[in-house]
């Protein structure tokens, strides 16, 4: 009787991802953002901002519940979980800075609209990578 050898799993596929985003359709893509959330919560609120970065510049990375420390006026710390998204956005923080200072402003005004009582920051850093 032949054994019979197991064949090895097959990697699964991954879809194919957009082509980079350049600069310029970046903007364009940003001037047309007008649409008003419609959302009530912390866990409907970044839905809807993964389904906003991902429709504006293709991808996002979003970490959940990361380990958040404060220190009280006592003395007492105490863990306050957040959320962190990283979007790589192709735009220049010094040559863009107008166009992305009013998408971070109006992305923190709606935010802050719906958690009132969480602390929300948003920040822009230039960032240098390499394609592999």
């Amino acid at each position: 009787m032949r054994k019979r050898t197991k064949e090895p799993k097959k990697a699964a596929s991954r879809p194919l991802l957009c082509p980079p985003l350049t600069r310029e359709e970046a903007i364009r893509r940003l001037g047309k953002l007008k649409e008003v959330w419609k959302v009530s919560d912390e866990s409907t609120l970044i839905d809807e901002l993964v389904r906003e970065f991902t429709t504006i510049f293709q991808d996002c990375i979003v970490l959940r519940d990361v380990d958040s420390y404060h220190r009280t006026r006592n003395g007492q710390k105490f863990r306050d979980p957040a959320n962190v998204i990283y979007v790589d956005v192709p735009l220049s923080v010094d040559e863009d800075r107008q166009s992305l200072t009013e998408y971070l402003n109006t992305l923190r005004e709606r935010a802050v609209e719906i958690l009132e009582d969480d602390s929300i920051t948003v920040t822009a850093h230039p960032v240098y990578s390499a394609a592999f």
